[in-house]
């Protein structure tokens, strides 16, 4: 248990915290005025350590926050109380206590937590990262848990070292900080060599581009393959051939990450009166019959009885 003074923050202070930690965001939140949340940072040269609590709430990084990002670090989020979901590079993650997800702060994501949410967060410079593997984005928004080659280890580490700081000298720190910076590498290294190796660097890059910009189109109706290619300056019959190897096709995909959002919605909005057209409208379904067949035959189950099923369980 790590005891230290918990001075509540206000939404601005908070924000501005922990964004400098990481770096800008867009935030929101239901309530700004009643916000309170607290974080804490330590720094040990190129390792940065932040512990964080806070309220249900969504950050968004588009390009117009990148244009502001003076920092490229790899972030390891790692939650021991409440649950939080990660979306980078065309890949989604639901991020539960004793499990850990990397993120770059040069890319694109989205963040969400649905309850208060306590967390610590490891921040490493891309540059240390990448005299230890060539692509590091290869494993954002991909879950570690126990099962994960070096995890536990690495973990435990980490949210153990700064009760440590104050016991050690400055060159104990130092050395301990190099070991947690290449303890973590070893373990990206790990999770990199469980990704598949028979596609081209290039081609994997150009999946998760187009899967992120899937995620940040969801709600536009007009989102097709064919607007894709031609927004990736790329044929239809070479943005087939590029999914090729994937577990789906880009139609296929496309659909599933709507019904996977519009569970989400529908999971967190349980206690407020939803209307299927809405929410078939809200997530880009040409029509309300196309959301409720595609959503009960993937959940086996029609939106109104999912719904029905959440507010059973609260």
């Amino acid at each position: 248990m790590h005891k230290f003074s918990k001075e509540e923050e206000t939404f601005e202070i908070w924000t501005q915290r922990m964004w400098h930690f990481s770096s800008p965001m867009t935030v929101h939140c239901e309530d700004k005025e009643a916000f309170k949340g607290f974080s804490r940072t330590w720094a040990i040269e190129d390792l940065s350590i932040t512990y964080f609590s806070a309220p249900p709430y969504r950050a968004v990084q588009t390009e117009t926050e990148l244009s502001k990002a003076q920092r490229k670090r790899l972030v390891m989020t790692i939650p021991i109380k409440g649950c939080c979901n990660f979306s980078q590079f065309g890949r989604f993650v639901e991020l539960r206590p004793g499990e850990a997800v990397f993120h770059v702060t040069k890319a694109p994501m989205i963040y969400n937590q649905y309850e208060h949410t306590t967390a610590w967060l490891i921040g490493i410079p891309l540059e240390a990262v990448l005299m230890h593997v060539d692509d590091p984005e290869e494993i954002c928004a991909t879950l570690l848990n126990f099962n994960s080659p070096g995890f536990s280890t690495l973990r435990r580490l980490l949210i153990s070292l700064p009760g440590e700081l104050p016991k050690l000298s400055h060159q104990a720190r130092d050395i301990f900080a190099q070991t947690a910076i290449s303890m973590t590498c070893a373990v990206i290294s790990e999770l990199r060599g469980q990704e598949d190796s028979k596609r081209s660097q290039t081609t994997r890059q150009r999946v998760r581009q187009i899967k992120g910009y899937v995620d940040f189109h969801l709600t536009d109706p007009n989102l097709t393959p064919l607007k894709i290619a031609n927004d990736h300056a790329m044929s239809l019959r070479y943005l087939h051939l590029l999914f090729q190897t994937e577990e789906m096709t880009i139609a296929r995909h496309i659909l599933n990450r709507r019904l996977d959002a519009s569970a989400r919605f529908i999971s967190r909005n349980a206690n407020k009166r939803l209307d299927a057209e809405d929410i078939a409208y809200r997530f880009g379904f040409s029509s309300t019959v196309q959301f409720r067949r595609s959503f009960a035959k993937k959940y086996g189950t029609s939106p109104t009885q999912f719904l029905k099923l959440i507010r059973s369980q609260q």
